[in-house]
């Protein structure tokens, strides 16, 4: 008793939460080496559903079966397709796909029905998982000049995009307008909304700020088996332009052969352009061979080292997915431990399936009962062969031996699909959590990036982030281009999205070619030409009132009164909102952010155009002259103050290349280089 007593007051002094003390590690223990346990094994079940029906004191976490009422939804992996489903056990089929059959099925029965000579295996569902960190419009659009691409006719009129997820808001007033269907596939909750109408509804938002008049389906699953249908259903409606979905699955192979990514293919060769959230798991992702140089069965991660830390908080929920291919025989299990505070590893959960499948994986699911320290174990159980193994942590980064590359989820390493990396919106800094290429199998991904961390009515002032938020302004962007050119292949439209980027380079497996960007979209068949040869491309309109406040709704340019002054508006839009009696404005397209060895342009904020006409008016505001008549002058220079004007010390900027495009007429293009000074005229 007196043992107890004393652990408690050790506990209540060092502030640990309620029923944690027996977790936390004494700082000067060493650790001991981890236990060698015997897995629970099921010849026909996989090991979560093996220990709900067969409670054992050796199983730490044991669930009690409950009687025949207490139901549980499962995959039947069937002998063959054509396989006689079992009767009289209880079973209710869902849906089914091939060999795959979702039923509920009684708890009591999971036994009788894995011991069906029809049966190969069961398991639990496959199920995605979302790639988000947390009168509205997304900052994206500014980031991707899509206003500007809006203004000058293209809103992805006529082209219908399906979005894939999980639920939606149908009576959101951002997309209730362009909404012309939606169908749901989910058979636990039954309905569109889902179990997380946010996202979907989210991403819906986005793709209509991006093309106002695009028209919407919505569909949402949870299950693979659901998702084949879905998509074969899409398939066959013959009329569907884009897919989007902003969720996969972590189990491999990640080379674009598995089932998911053979079904993404289909669709592509279809003829539909199907993009997807590349994944948020450059921080969580690990990838290596089986190494067990010590000989005790488990996974050395370097030197004696055999865990991986990761940590939570309390009622965090983490997800843990081991994958491996190509050696289905090889029989890995994976394990959740902690060290406690007697300096001993307990167990919280594992993974331990037999592995019938062609691309074996383990997962485990645990609720942190208070704020931990857990330790990832990779252990072998019947083995010849070392694997290689990609392990992903869903909801929480590895504290150590993380490897970021490789960590593209699926299916958006299928050769058909899209996958979009994100950057944040104000910098245009990929994400550190972006997942990165390349696949197994050698290929560059992600393809191109989207911007994150924008403002959407569904998710409110939190923002919507993540690749989850990237992937529709990409499909936004796909369906103006579309529509612009309504016979292109979906492979043509992806080739133009990814030729035509922000910061267009030689694609990489970071963010693919870069920033998606749609300015190009407006100036006439020479648009990439001049896209990549210009250091600022300036666009000049004669404009009324209602036009310049619909350009204040967000995106970077430039606008002029009459007066003359010409000068980067983007970080004064309040400002402007009382100053509306401008008659012209510039538009700008595309940057050169390097500019030499000054200091990178972060918004467009920090780097002033200041320019004048070839006359001033002192007087009232006379009728502004036709537009080929302004005569314009200026300087590009490096604002060091951050204050929108040119000041003592501030060098101009030689040798940048300016293209003034009248896009009243798209073919009067005037190309000007700054001198020494960084000074530059057009009369």
């Amino acid at each position: 008793m007196l043992k107890w007593i004393i652990i408690l007051g050790i506990g209540l002094i060092i502030g640990l939460p309620a029923g944690s003390f027996l977790s936390v590690p004494l700082a000067s223990a060493e650790e001991p080496p981890l236990p060698d346990i015997e897995p629970l094994k099921h010849p026909s079940m996989d090991s979560h559903l093996a220990q709900i029906y067969n409670p054992s004191a050796n199983s730490p976490f044991a669930l009690s079966t409950g009687g025949d009422a207490d139901r549980i939804r499962v995959i039947l992996v069937m002998a063959s397709p054509d396989a006689q489903i079992p009767v009289g056990m209880g079973i209710k089929v869902e849906t089914s796909y091939e060999e795959l059959v979702q039923v509920t099925v009684p708890v009591n029965n999971l036994e009788k029905v894995a011991a069906d000579q029809n049966v190969r295996f069961v398991r639990m569902p496959s199920v995605p998982v979302s790639h988000q960190l947390g009168e509205t419009v997304s900052e994206g659009t500014r980031a991707i000049s899509s206003i500007a691409a809006n203004h000058a006719g293209y809103t992805g009129k006529g082209i219908k995009v399906a979005v894939i997820d999980s639920g939606f808001d149908i009576y959101n007033s951002e997309i209730a307008g362009n909404i012309k269907g939606y169908r749901t596939y989910d058979n636990e909750n039954r309905s569109i909304t889902g179990d997380n109408d946010k996202h979907g509804t989210g991403s819906a938002e986005i793709i209509v700020d991006v093309a106002p008049d695009v028209e919407l389906y919505l569909y949402n699953s949870r299950t693979s088996v659901e998702f084949f249908n879905l998509v074969d259903y899409l398939i066959g409606r013959g009329d569907i332009d884009i897919i989007t979905m902003s969720k996969s699955w972590l189990h491999g192979p990640f080379d674009g052969t598995s089932r998911l990514a053979q079904k993404v293919n289909e669709a592509r060769n279809s003829g539909i352009l199907w993009v997807n959230s590349a994944g948020n798991y450059a921080e969580s992702h690990w990838q290596g061979q089986f190494s067990d140089p010590d000989i005790d069965r488990n996974h050395n991660f370097s030197g004696e080292d055999e865990t991986i830390r990761i940590t939570v908080e309390e009622d965090d929920e983490v997800r843990l997915i081991l994958s491996w291919w190509g050696l289905p025989s090889q029989d890995y299990d994976l394990y959740l431990y902690e060290y406690d505070i007697f300096g001993d590893w307990r167990m919280v959960d594992s993974s331990t399936d037999v592995q019938p499948r062609a691309s074996p994986f383990e997962i485990i699911q645990y609720t942190a009962l208070y704020d931990q320290d857990l330790h990832i174990v990779i252990r072998e159980h019947n083995t010849s062969r070392n694997a290689y193994f990609q392990l992903f942590s869903v909801n929480h980064d590895l504290d150590e031996y993380v490897v970021p590359s490789s960590s593209i989820s699926n299916p958006a390493d299928a050769t058909g699909a899209m996958a979009v990396g994100a950057s944040y919106w104000r910098d245009e800094v990929l994400e550190d959590y972006s997942s990165r290429g390349p696949t197994v199998d050698g290929r560059v991904k992600p393809d191109i990036t989207g911007p994150t961390c924008v403002s959407t009515t569904a998710y409110g002032d939190e923002g919507y982030c993540g690749t989850s938020a990237a992937a529709p302004h990409v499909a936004g962007a796909a369906a103006l281009v579309m529509e612009k050119h309504p016979t292109w292949t979906a492979s043509e439209v992806q080739q133009w999205l990814e030729s035509n980027t922000r910061n267009h380079h030689a694609k990489s497996n970071a963010d693919g070619t870069g920033l998606v960007h749609v300015s190009s979209l407006t100036v006439g068949p020479a648009d990439s030409e001049l896209e990549t040869n210009a250091d600022w491309l300036f666009g000049l309109i004669k404009s009324n009132t209602e036009y310049i406040s619909k350009l204040l709704e967000g995106m970077s340019y430039y606008i002029s009164d009459i007066y003359g002054h010409i000068q980067l508006m983007s970080s004064m839009v309040d400002r402007l909102q009382s100053q509306l009696d401008y008659q012209y404005s510039f538009i700008q397209s595309s940057v050169d952010k390097t500019l030499e060895n000054e200091k990178r342009i972060a918004e467009l904020e920090r780097a002033v155009v200041m320019l004048s006409s070839s006359t001033r008016n002192a007087g009232p505001e006379p009728t502004p002259p036709p537009i080929p008549t302004i005569g314009i002058e200026g300087k590009v220079y490096n604002d060091l103050n951050n204050n929108n004007r040119l000041d003592a010390g501030e060098s101009g900027i030689p040798n940048r290349t300016i293209l003034v495009i009248n896009l009243a007429n798209p073919s009067d293009v005037n190309r000007l280089t700054t001198d020494s000074n960084g000074d530059y005229s057009i009369e």
